[in-house]
């Protein structure tokens, strides 16, 4: 096995450019205080390529998606199916899709974000060098990390948080080690008018060496704290995920990342879940965030109604996701935001090889609900489909049909 690693900026040229990710936040930004950032791994074995790109960004659609991996996949030479592209789902970047009425889509950022990720999959493919040693491993880390919702659902009342930690040792380059966790990326809140790549930037600062953020099933996970102003409480934050990234590092075990191999696989999905705009409730902990920013919901609202019934929104979609086999690894990427007991499920069913589910890959549909959240309406399935512009939240029984075609699919993979 060779890997190759290159970075490249991607924060936006505008002198105080719009930031998406909360309703709240209606004013530009007012610096800026890290760069966002490109991160691009190329993987070979033999005359096998791959590529992982992960972007400090909200997410994509589909369609942008897929364009810019035909880029990468130009640029790495290598076949499309052998890209997995990854946002860290940032709040604190400019809209990179289309999210509602709250601030202009600007498509020419999209572009530069393409020069970049090509810029940055060449320097990456000559970058290659042999990977000397391996070793990955787990640490939990629930004290980082909470379920906002965990009222609604027995059991839920503590989050189950582990950190998954892989690192390749090159010779005389810098390793390369990928941190993966399913946690929201919004240690900076609303009143946050800075760019900035949240957690995920200062944490790939303090781990040796080149690393990568790879966003899991944290739709539902809230950090410890979270919405806060400071800049010094998300460098501290990322510095204890680093911290609990190096410690799976140190009591984890050598792991074979050869052969190389990949999939994609699609699914149609269906939109449609839709109850009536529910009264805001206090006591509910995802809905308190909401009430600052109640009358803009409702006006969404009412745009997405009548773009329902013009027939504007997508009833059904393709649901793509890439499957990436390295040895023993199997990363697999979900075009939606992912619950952490979708992973947790997903984790236990695929049984052979530890599998990194990464979240906001390929493309961003929006949640990908659990039953609970149908159940109980919560944001994740009655509301953010007015964000999202879908005909409605994804239909129940999308996130089980999921786990069983990436089940499928796995073992496919792996035979």
């Amino acid at each position: 096995m060779r890997a190759g690693f290159s970075i490249a900026d991607i924060t936006p040229g505008e002198r105080r450019p719009d930031l998406c990710g909360f309703a709240a936040r209606k004013q530009p930004s007012t610096r800026v205080g890290a760069a966002l950032m490109a991160r691009v791994v190329v993987f070979e074995s033999g005359r096998t390529r791959a590529v992982i790109a992960v972007c400090d960004l909200l997410g994509f659609r589909q369609a942008d998606s897929l364009r810019l991996e035909r880029a990468i996949a130009r640029a790495a030479r290598i076949p499309l199916k052998s890209v997995l592209l990854a946002c860290t789902h940032n709040h604190s970047g400019p809209m990179s899709m289309p999210l509602g009425r709250l601030i202009r889509f600007r498509r020419a950022y999209l572009k530069h974000v393409e020069s970049r990720l090509v810029e940055a999959a060449r320097a990456a493919a000559g970058d290659l060098e042999q990977v000397t040693a391996t070793r990955f491993g787990k640490q939990t880390i629930r004290e980082l990390g909470e379920y906002r919702c965990c009222r609604h659902e027995p059991g839920r009342a503590r989050w189950p948080g582990v950190v998954s930690a892989l690192r390749l040792e090159r010779g005389q380059s810098q390793p390369i080690t990928f941190c993966h966790a399913g946690v929201h990326p919004y240690v900076l809140g609303w009143d946050s008018r800075v760019v900035h790549p949240d957690f995920p930037g200062p944490l790939c600062a303090a781990i040796r060496g080149h690393s990568v953020f790879l966003p899991g099933c944290g739709a539902d996970v809230s950090p410890v704290p979270a919405m806060r102003t400071t800049l010094t409480a998300v460098e501290r934050y990322g510095r204890r995920l680093a911290q609990a990234t190096e410690r799976a590092l140190s009591r984890g075990r050598g792991a074979a990342l050869s052969p190389i191999s990949s999939h994609v696989v699609s699914r149609r999905i269906r939109f449609g879940f839709s109850p009536a705009l529910p009264t805001p409730d206090g006591n509910d902990v995802a809905m308190r965030s909401l009430l600052k920013v109640w009358d803009q919901i409702e006006r969404n609202h009412k745009l997405w109604e009548r773009d329902r019934a013009a027939g504007r929104l997508p009833k059904l979609a393709s649901f793509r996701m890439h499957l990436l086999r390295l040895g023993e690894l199997t990363f697999i990427g979900i075009p939606a935001e992912v619950f952490g007991q979708t992973g947790i499920a997903l984790e236990k069913s695929l049984g052979s090889g530890p599998s990194l589910i990464v979240s906001h890959a390929g493309g961003n549909w929006g949640y990908l609900p659990r039953p609970f959240s149908y159940k109980h309406r919560t944001y994740e399935s009655s509301e953010a489909h007015h964000w999202y512009r879908t005909d409605g939240g994804m239909a129940p029984g999308t996130e089980a049909a999921v786990r069983r075609v990436v089940v499928r699919a796995a073992r496919r993979l792996t035979r």
